[in-house]
């Protein structure tokens, strides 16, 4: 099984290089990071679950950790995370303006939320800060939001997209 899901990350590495190269077309109506107004936080809840839900990320890490990531945020709440051939699976909701998120193995099982900010070169980031705190703690970037799990993410997940509840 790990086997599988190593060669599984491995293929969601490759299409993510396909990604970046092609920039899929997104759906009418889809949020694109350069639609949204520039050195902005993005706090609007439903704005931010209509970003999210049924979407799939991707993006870098800047130094000191660099990184490339992808990660698809499932309509019920679920996620699959992958970084540099890791899978981590957990659940994502939008609080007090932020995103949010917290992942099934120990050690990154904390909440932790994001502020989305757009620059002014249309780059998205997400700013981590501490919970109930405005700490700046580390820093994000998302290159771009697809419509939908074109990498088929989900499937990484063990109970799918099924609700949280079950």
């Amino acid at each position: 099984m790990r086997q599988s899901t190593r060669g599984i990350c491995c293929l969601v590495a490759m299409a993510l290089m396909v990604a970046i190269a092609a920039k899929n077309a997104r759906a009418e109506g889809d949020p694109a990071p350069d639609t949204l107004p520039p050195q902005v936080s993005i706090a609007d809840e439903a704005l931010l679950r209509q970003m999210f839900a049924s979407h799939t990320m991707y993006g870098f890490y800047p130094p000191p950790y660099a990184g490339k990531w992808a990660e698809y945020y499932c309509p019920t709440g679920r996620t699959a995370f992958v970084y540099e051939d890791k899978l981590m699976e957990g659940r994502w909701w939008v609080e007090a303006g932020a995103v949010c998120f917290s992942y099934d193995p120990p050690g990154h099982d904390q909440k932790q939320c994001y502020d989305v900010m757009r620059t002014e070169t249309k780059v998205l980031k997400l700013h981590a800060r501490v919970v109930g705190s405005s700490d700046f703690v580390d820093d994000v970037v998302i290159e771009d939001i697809l419509p939908g799990d074109p990498f088929h993410m989900a499937k990484l997940i063990g109970a799918g997209c099924s609700d949280l509840s079950s």
